[in-house]
């Protein structure tokens, strides 16, 4: 059903072999978390670039999906503190809302009772980071 898919920022150690076998057998790129922030073997901006120039080349629709749980202290399904900064999604979001194929944005697994602090402070994050990501799609749309 895919004609194109890049995976920006997956993480070796949070997914399943098979997945990360799939994506080869498939001829599917990925980049992963440890390239960019852990070994810095290649930057976010030219890992972003790296995925746009692959997009590039299919003439279909592109969605923009964006794991919460990617996001460093973001209450989600799978919190961690050691990932992207709410302003690196943002970056990305914006860059790839630049394509003109790009039709949807898909925020997954935003989980707000994983908050340390409760429920309340974790809807409070997520609905921020959530208004932040979804104002920044829109806003670059609009001046594609």
């Amino acid at each position: 059903m895919l004609s194109h898919y890049f995976s920006l920022g997956t993480h070796q150690l949070k997914n399943a072999t098979n997945n990360l076998q799939a994506l080869k057998e498939y001829d599917f790129p990925f980049i992963s978390i440890q390239d960019i922030l852990h070994f810095r073997k290649i930057s976010w901006s030219d890992a972003i670039t790296t995925a746009i120039e692959y997009l590039k080349e299919s003439d279909r629709p592109i969605g923009i999906e964006l794991d919460l749980d990617s996001i460093t202290y973001m209450p989600a399904s799978a919190y961690t503190n050691a990932g992207f900064t709410l302003s690196d999604a943002l970056y990305y979001v914006h860059r790839v809302s630049l394509l003109e194929q790009s039709c949807y944005l898909h925020l997954a697994e935003g989980a707000p009772a994983q908050h340390p602090a409760g429920l309340a402070a974790g809807a409070s994050d997520i609905g921020n980071a959530l208004a932040n990501l979804v104002c920044c799609f829109i806003q670059t749309k609009q001046s594609v």
